[in-house]
């Protein structure tokens, strides 16, 4: 008797209570009066149209370009120099005339190789007459006789100063380079000796120049090889023969 009733339905096992309806969750019954939705009539004459919302754009930014190295060593006027716009019109017309040339060789072959005969023989031409038409080169004027041959007494000087006999050397000589040597036959067969001591071989002559006076005299030059110590050494020397046939001077230069 002291238990509260509860409405009906609302046992223990009831679920919740119903809720009443949302003011326009259901469609409104046929016939009924719909507001029209906004905009779908146009605004009166003279009434404020709202101003449009202001529109943001977003623009990809701007990147420069990579830098050319090579900007920084070129000038800023690019323009060709005049010295090569004064060149490029006949050096193209000669390159072009060159191709020109060379496509005609190729379909004429024959008359290709008679021209090229004729221009070689031109230019072979040219240049012959051209050595020929050259002046004389300025200079002194130089005899070039024939070497006459040496001697019998400067060849015995020679063999002598090879063999290290002073006597085929001292009879060689003229009284007047005996005199103008200042020394005697022994003394040079000593010197000679001594040579041989520091083995001082003769290996080779060469006959480097001669020629004749009109006063009968003639002058020779020899150049000598000579080895000491295993150490090549050259030297020249230069005969003077009298009119006799005997030796009147010995230098070495």
């Amino acid at each position: 008797m002291g238990d509260t009733l509860s409405p009906r339905g609302a046992g223990p096992d009831a679920g919740p209570a119903p809720q009443p309806p949302v003011p326009g969750s259901y469609p409104p019954p046929p016939g009924a009066y719909a507001p029209p939705p906004q905009g779908a009539y146009p605004p009166p004459p003279g009434a404020l149209t709202p101003a449009p919302a202001a529109l943001t754009l977003i623009e990809p930014p701007v990147t420069s370009p990579p830098e050319d190295r090579r900007d920084r060593y070129m000038p800023d006027d690019r323009r060709p120099s005049p010295v090569w716009q004064a060149i490029k019109w006949p050096l193209r017309k000669a390159l072009l005339g060159i191709y020109i040339g060379i496509q005609a060789a190729r379909r004429r072959k024959a008359v290709a190789l008679v021209v090229s005969a004729l221009l070689i023989g031109l230019i072979a031409t040219a240049v012959i007459v051209r050595q020929l038409t050259l002046p004389a080169a300025s200079g002194v004027a130089i005899d070039q006789p024939g070497l006459p041959s040496i001697p019998a007494s400067v060849m015995r000087y020679l063999h002598g100063q090879e063999t290290y006999n002073a006597q085929e050397m001292w009879n060689s000589l003229d009284s007047s380079a005996r005199a103008q040597s200042g020394s005697s036959e022994s003394q040079l067969q000593a010197t000679l000796n001594q040579e041989r001591a520091q083995d001082v071989q003769i290996t080779r002559y060469v006959y480097s120049g001669g020629y004749q006076s009109p006063d009968g005299t003639s002058h020779y030059t020899i150049e000598v090889y000579a080895m000491k110590s295993g150490q090549m050494g050259t030297f020249t020397w230069y005969f003077v023969v009298g009119s006799n046939g005997l030796i009147t001077g010995v230098n070495s230069l």
